[in-house]
């Protein structure tokens, strides 16, 4: 949208690139347009922000982006960064202390494909737990509910952490 109004009015723009969508998840003719539409306007824009540069690099490359145009913001929480070891899950779940935590938090969506996470987790040694947190839309949540009380690693956690005790989260996990 920022791109069509810069072609009527004499305005500057950045994107803020937050999700990459690459040209091989462009099936239906829709998300084609709105690919090519990123195309064209992410070469005419000021700047493109991006998180890293591995999503740079593919970036330039799915958009003919050049490379002097991006600017890297990391997406991150504030401050520096903390080794924080918790037993944040262990606590929450009664888990005995054996047992290790691989982690999903985060968005509990098709896209990012927790039912696929779940069946995979079948494979995992028998220490090993996956723990899916976060949120999504109630359909998909009930799926991955769903799916998950039939396999005896999973754990599918919907509550709410404030923002101050996301460290003690993440630091629960073992992956």
């Amino acid at each position: 949208v920022a791109g069509v109004y810069s072609l009527f009015a004499s305005t500057r723009v950045f994107y803020w690139c937050l999700e990459l969508a690459t040209w091989k998840e462009c099936i239906t003719l829709v998300n084609k347009f709105f690919k090519c539409t990123e195309a064209y306007f992410a070469r005419r824009v000021e700047a493109v922000v991006i998180q890293d540069r591995q999503r740079a690099e593919a970036f330039c490359n799915e958009n003919t982006v050049a490379p002097q145009k991006i600017v890297i913001v990391p997406a991150s929480a504030r401050g520096p960064a903390k080794a924080l070891r918790t037993r944040y899950f262990h606590s929450k779940f009664s888990l005995p202390a054996h047992h290790k935590i691989l982690l999903h938090a985060g968005s509990i969506n098709h896209w990012s494909q927790c039912l696929e996470l779940i069946t995979a987790a079948s494979t995992l040694p028998d220490e090993w737990l996956l723990v899916i947190h976060g949120f999504g839309p109630p359909d998909y949540v009930h799926q991955v509910l769903r799916t998950a009380s039939s396999a005896s690693n999973v754990i599918v956690s919907l509550d709410f952490v404030p923002y101050d005790e996301l460290d003690m989260l993440i630091g629960g996990a073992d992956i």
